[in-house]
């Protein structure tokens, strides 16, 4: 039975309400569109349908008939990394101890060299390896400036993403396949691939960037594992976040203070909102596009700005990929509790007779420099930095929001420059 909460009013009950019914509606389109088949007839019928939205939503500078609806495929990682440069990709599978595979792509130039020092980056919530390669601005991704300076760049995948959705028993049509949060990336994830790139390589250590959640496992595996503090040399936090803060949305603030068990009856207990991959290849990119700077909007007040306008299409388009609802109650758990802690199996928020562990992060031993915007609201910046050792350096950047550390037209002068010269100075 769902308890009644005295410390929702009946506003929040009603955005519940309203939250119920949009989704009811979403899954019943969605069930109608899908009976149309999927042939020229409907793509002529999904232009007619789209496009006086998108005539709603577009400037009047861009024109329709640069508007297409489901006729692109975006590339997958291996692709975007062989179309760059002369570069080559290698696909590792990492076996986690409890049974999750997961794919690590290696960028290696195409003349075979001795390998460079090691570099992994780990993508955010809800993203996967695409997001660090696709960057159609020159010079502008981290990974290839990398890569060309000879250094061994390897791009992790979290559990249940594009690339990362298998298991050695257990399949993602079952509800326990999705039965992970940020403990188990912390716990599993990320010492397993370390321990993995460590043993392919010849050194001892290596340096990890990390955005966003990518950040936040890192932070929460360090605290807990002395091991993985040898391992790991050198630790650049892009987008840092370990307790978020800004969730202005009237909505999603209603949805916090609900119990998990409500938020798993709204969403499931499975991936969530898994409906987006479908709905974007019936957008197509442009209102795709429009849509999440919309939702980003609304939800967390970004201008999204610094990101080029012809490029959203094309960078939007790598940007969900699936995750577990388990992983959204986490990070609801730690706004409400107001610490950066594991997963409460309670429940019932706030219940007596139990304290949840934190995350200690004044045992990390591994360097950490921080980088976070000015302009963004997701990010509570300021506990971050309470938490961690005091040796921690910090960048912050004017007019920068969350996306913009991976995807800002001028993200290598602003961030990248900073972070080679971070990891040239490694001894």
């Amino acid at each position: 039975m769902i308890p009644i909460l005295s410390r929702l009013g009946i506003r929040d009950y009603m955005r519940l309400l309203i939250c119920f019914v949009i989704l009811f509606i979403e899954s019943v389109v969605r069930s109608f569109l899908n009976l149309i088949p999927f042939n020229t007839g409907w793509k002529r019928l999904s232009r007619r349908m789209m496009n006086p939205v998108l005539k709603f939503v577009r400037t009047k500078k861009r024109k329709m008939s640069t508007y297409h609806v489901i006729e692109y495929n975006d590339p997958d990682t291996p692709t975007m990394i062989k179309q760059s440069r002369g570069f080559e990709c290698e696909e590792h599978l990492v076996v986690t101890e409890d049974g999750y595979i997961l794919v690590l792509h290696r960028i290696v130039p195409a003349v075979k060299k001795k390998a460079g020092k090691p570099v992994l980056f780990m993508h955010g919530f809800m993203m996967n390896s695409e997001v660090w390669v696709c960057h159609p601005g020159e010079n502008q991704s981290l990974t290839f400036e990398l890569a060309s300076r000879g250094y061994d760049v390897w791009l992790g995948n979290s559990r249940g993403n594009k690339y990362s959705c298998k298991h050695v028993k257990m399949k993602p049509c079952n509800e326990d396949f999705w039965d992970y949060a940020l403990d188990e990336l912390a716990i599993m994830d990320v010492p397993a691939i370390v321990d993995y790139i460590l043993d392919i390589v010849p050194y001892n250590s290596l340096s990890y960037v990390g955005f966003s959640q990518g950040t936040a496992q890192c932070f929460a595996s360090l605290s807990i594992n002395p091991h993985l503090n040898k391992k790991i040399n050198c630790f650049v936090a892009l987008a840092a976040v370990t307790r978020p803060s800004g969730l202005e949305n009237k909505f999603v603030k209603s949805l916090i203070k609900i119990t998990p068990k409500l938020v798993f009856l709204l969403f499931g207990r499975k991936n969530l909102i898994s409906s987006v991959i479908w709905w974007k290849q019936i957008l197509g990119r442009d209102l795709y596009s429009t849509c999440i700077d919309k939702s980003m909007n609304i939800l967390f007040g970004w201008n999204t700005n610094c990101i080029a306008k012809e490029h959203k299409p094309i960078l939007y388009s790598h940007l969900y990929s699936y995750g577990s609802v388990k992983q959204v109650v986490h990070w609801f758990q730690i706004y409400q509790y107001q610490e950066f802690q594991m997963y409460d199996e309670n429940e019932e928020f706030f219940a007596s007779g139990h304290q949840i562990p934190k995350f200690p992060l004044q045992n990390i031993e591994v360097p950490i420099h921080l980088f976070h915007g000015l302009s963004d609201t997701l990010s509570d910046i300021a506990y971050t930095l309470s938490s961690c050792p005091t040796n921690t350096k910090v960048y912050s950047i004017e007019n920068y929001e969350h996306l913009d550390f991976l995807w800002a037209s001028d993200v290598g002068s602003q961030v990248n420059k900073s972070v080679i010269k971070i990891i040239e100075k490694l001894p």
